[in-house]
C-alpha cells in the first residue's frame, strides 16, 4: 500500500513539473534591440551567449558608470545636449537587452532545475507505475 500512495504522489509531481516546463517552454523567444556586442573596456560581452547573471550585472554596472562618467564630462565641457550611446546604441536600449537576457538565463536554469527534479521522480516511481506511465504516453499518441 505504501508504494502505491508513493507512486500516486510521484505522479502528482511528475504532472507538474510537466506543467512548469511547458510554462518555462511557452516564453517568446526575445529579439535585441541593440547587435547583442557590448564592448567595456576593450572586452567584448555578448550577449546571446552569456550564461551568468553576475556577469549581466557587471556588464550593465560598467556601462552605468560610462554613461554617469560622460554625461558629467560632456556638462562639464558645456555641452548641454548630450546623448549617451555605447557601440551606436542608447542606453535604454542596452538596458532592456540586458533585462532579456537576464530573462533568457533564469528560464534555462528553471527547466534545467524542473528537467532533474523530473528524473529524481522518475527514478523513485516503481516498475509498474513507470509502465502505465509509458502505456498512457503511448495512448495519447495514437489518440
Amino acid at each position: 500500500m505504501g508504494q502505491e500512495r508513493n507512486d500516486k504522489r510521484i505522479r502528482e509531481f511528475l504532472d507538474k513539473v510537466e506543467a512548469l516546463k511547458k510554462e518555462v517552454d511557452n516564453k517568446p523567444r526575445y529579439t535585441l534591440e541593440t547587435n547583442g556586442a557590448l564592448v567595456i573596456d576593450g572586452v567584448v560581452v555578448n550577449l546571446n551567449t552569456i550564461q551568468n547573471v553576475d556577469k549581466i550585472i557587471n556588464a550593465l554596472a560598467a556601462l552605468t558608470m560610462q554613461k554617469q562618467t560622460r554625461e558629467a564630462a560632456a556638462k562639464e565641457l558645456g555641452i548641454d545636449e548630450y546623448e549617451f550611446k555605447q557601440d551606436g546604441y542608447t542606453y535604454d536600449q542596452w538596458v532592456s537587452d540586458l533585462k532579456m537576457r537576464v530573462g533568457e538565463v533564469q528560464r534555462q536554469a528553471k527547466k534545467k532545475h524542473l528537467e532533474k527534479l523530473e528524473k529524481t521522480l522518475s527514478q523513485l516511481v516503481s516498475e509498474e507505475e513507470r509502465t502505465a506511465m509509458e502505456l498512457d504516453k503511448i495512448a495519447d499518441l495514437l489518440s
